[in-house]
């Protein structure tokens, strides 16, 4: 079998995105809206290779791409792996190995990837030389609709309603903590004054982004938010799946100083605190005031990479039940990192 691996350079996204050059780029590998957020990346170049993408003849059988990262803590400019797909029928070629091969040579050597499907990483993240860490991030199910059609169902339902119950109860003691001089400001931009306060509160962050690239995610959120295939049939292209997700940032005041800032990400049913920070003196306002927020968006399941706020989620007996679901995060060994230490915006930004 004569697989072919071919990389894609921004240049060449551009050219089939804007130009509508035919060079072997296709919705079926990229949707186009995701190719366009890429092509605003601030940290990209037209040389900087994004796209790989295996060909079986002209079958495409695997895929992956990549984006430019900049952070400030450490100083580095990295690159993102975002998506890997392999065609299950090719099982034993390796091509999720070849494609990634190609992405982490091109970006010599200084590529990142997290995914909660362990086996569709580690292995081929061993194979390149990349360091594995595992963190445990929360998924708190706050909503249940049970069917009642049958004894067994009813009696799950009533038990539901009696949690819930309890739930608004432990809900209603949380709103009253709230003090009425703390109030939230939504907004869609991280201004000078803004990061100056993510900055400060990052000291237990493993690292931290530049402005330009926290905008660029609050832009794009679909830039983040392909799941990964591995070893399944593809029925969703790189990126088709963005009309489902949506950023809501807020800002909390207490009188005219900032004590809080939050991101939340938006995905069907389902809310992802993405970025977190408060002031320690007022941090169980910032999460009375984040849980409001999110409750007003009726979701059935929250995830949290934060331990602070999981402990004092578990403790608010809010959740009708919660897991630790592992998240697995490679980097290169040049790339330090302190594995105590908070790995920010765990959920749809650093991994997709």
């Amino acid at each position: 079998m004569n697989i072919e691996y071919r990389t894609y350079t921004a240049k060449d996204l551009r050219e089939w995105l804007l130009e509508d050059k035919n060079n072997g780029l296709t919705d079926e590998v990229i949707s186009k809206v995701r190719a366009y957020s890429f092509l605003h990346n601030p940290y990209i170049t037209d040389d900087m290779v994004v796209v790989v993408v295996a060909y079986d003849k002209e079958k495409i059988v695997g895929y992956t791409a990549m984006f430019p990262d900049k952070l400030v803590k450490p100083d580095v400019t990295l690159s993102c792996a975002t998506t890997l797909y392999a065609d299950p029928d090719y099982a034993g070629e390796f091509i999720g190995y070849y494609v990634s091969k190609k992405l982490h040579d091109t970006a010599d050597g200084r590529l990142v990837v997290g995914s909660d499907i362990a086996e569709a990483t580690v292995m081929i993240d061993k194979l390149l030389g990349l360091h594995p860490l595992t963190v445990n991030r929360k998924r708190f199910i706050l909503n249940r609709r049970l069917p009642a059609d049958t004894s067994l169902r009813l009696l799950k339902l009533i038990r539901e309603k009696i949690k819930n119950y309890l739930r608004r109860k432990a809900l209603n003691k949380i709103y009253k903590s709230i003090e009425s001089s703390m109030r939230i400001e939504y907004t869609d931009f991280i201004d000078n004054e803004t990061y100056r306060f993510i900055a400060s509160h990052s000291s237990s962050d493993a690292f931290l982004r530049s402005k330009e690239m926290l905008n660029w995610i609050l832009r794009y959120p679909f830039t983040v938010n392909s799941p990964c295939y591995w070893r399944q049939k593809n029925h969703f292209h790189f990126g088709s799946e963005i009309i489902n997700s949506y950023y809501i940032s807020s800002k909390i005041w207490r009188n005219d100083k900032m004590v809080g800032f939050y991101t939340l990400m938006m995905y069907k049913t389902d809310i992802r605190i993405l970025w977190l920070y408060y002031e320690p003196e007022y941090k169980e306002q910032v999460f009375s005031l984040l849980v409001e927020d999110s409750l007003s968006q009726s979701p059935r399941q929250l995830w949290s990479i934060y331990q602070d706020f999981n402990i004092w989620l578990d403790r608010a007996r809010i959740a009708i039940k919660s897991y630790e679901v592992p998240l697995v995060f490679t980097h290169p060994k040049s790339l330090e990192l302190n594995s105590s230490l908070t790995l920010q915006g765990g959920d749809g930004d650093m991994f997709a």
